[in-house]
């Protein structure tokens, strides 16, 4: 018996976007909350090295994941295997809505501990997909307002009117 478990949301940015965002392992540490890749260059059926929080973050051990798929712009999968103990699939959907992208983020835990940590873990891992679908749309959200510096009216305004002034005074 695996555990697995589905939660999805809806960004306003192009499916494109949200996909070179994940797969830019790089950034996971500004974002996910449990672990980062060491990494990142990631290759299909090549490891790559992360460490993993566990615990609330109390304790990191190092771990191993590899890239098993990656369909561009639609889809991309790993797993992370613990020790040869846990495997831990985790696998990001993303679909055009409207003028926005719907991602579907997936986990499955197989394996003899996957098995016991489905007896009891079920709402805690529903609890922690949210936080890392939380974080990695307040990281999104963050991106795309850095990437549109573009000041709103009334900051080009006081802008403008700031250097009206300063020219008067200085002439």
């Amino acid at each position: 018996m695996a555990m697995e478990e589905e939660t999805s949301f809806t960004i306003n940015m192009s499916p494109i976007r949200v996909w070179s965002h994940l797969t830019d392992f790089k950034s996971f540490t500004l974002w996910h909350p449990i672990y980062c890749f060491e990494e990142v260059e990631a290759e299909p059926d090549k490891p790559m090295p992360l460490r993993y929080a566990l615990f609330r973050g109390q304790y990191r051990i190092k771990a191993e994941a590899t890239l098993i798929l990656a369909e561009k712009p639609d889809r991309i999968c790993w797993t992370i295997g613990i020790s040869g103990m846990v495997i831990y699939d985790e696998t990001y959907t993303f679909k055009s809505v409207g003028s926005g992208c719907e991602v579907r983020h997936a986990v499955n835990y197989r394996g003899l501990f996957g098995r016991i940590m489905s007896m009891f873990s079920k709402r805690g891992l529903r609890a922690t997909l949210r936080a890392e679908d939380g974080a990695f749309v307040r990281f999104l959200k963050k991106e795309m307002r850095s990437a549109g510096s573009v000041p709103n009216r009334q900051r080009r305004r006081a802008q403008a009117a700031r250097h009206a002034r300063k020219a008067a005074n200085d002439g």
